[in-house]
């Protein structure tokens, strides 16, 4: 029996809050979910961005940023984690760009993170992601490591629509707890 390492160590799947591997294998070797569809997608990603340009691609997605968080503010008990300026029309520019990828995340007074995504999922046909999202040390810093939180992500083909009904379909869920 010999015992190997792992060379690369993080997202550890299964324990998602914990921040050692797991010592079972072959767990204890895969950091992360292999991401086959990524490695799938690849080719067609790059010539995309090749032909759209790097950005132009995060200046479209930076916009819904700013539309989806304008407009989820008015929801009465989210809570936005990260650093979004009062006046949301600032986040723009070289260091904005550099500094924020097209993702927020959130969570509801009255719902779990978990509950949430069930529910967006299967009442309004919306996919977002709830949990951990393998960062343990940033759920601790937040004080989220017992629920997790939601997380939002947009892209190039994310649409002005799409945004207004995933802020609607939350304050329709904010409402339905007070």
């Amino acid at each position: 029996h010999v015992a190997i390492e792992a060379v690369i160590q993080g997202g550890t799947g299964v324990l998602s809050f914990e921040e050692e591997m797991p010592q079972v294998y072959p767990e204890h070797l895969e950091a992360g979910t292999l991401n086959s569809h990524g490695i799938a997608g690849l080719s067609v990603a790059v010539d995309f961005v090749s032909t759209q340009g790097v950005c132009a691609v995060h200046s479209h997605d930076l916009e819904l940023v700013k539309q989806f968080v304008a407009e989820v503010r008015q929801v009465p008990g989210i809570e936005l984690y990260g650093s979004f300026p009062d006046n949301i029309s600032e986040l723009n520019g070289e260091s904005s760009q550099k500094d924020h990828a097209p993702i927020v995340t959130l969570n509801l007074d009255g719902w779990t993170s978990s509950e949430l995504a069930r529910v967006l999922s299967v009442e309004y046909d919306i996919s977002v992601r709830a949990g951990a999202h393998c960062a343990p040390r940033m759920h601790r810093a937040l004080g989220t490591q017992d629920t997790g939180s939601v997380r939002f992500s947009f892209g190039f083909y994310t649409t002005e629509d799409e945004i207004h009904k995933a802020t609607t379909a939350l304050n329709e869920l904010a409402k339905s707890v007070m």
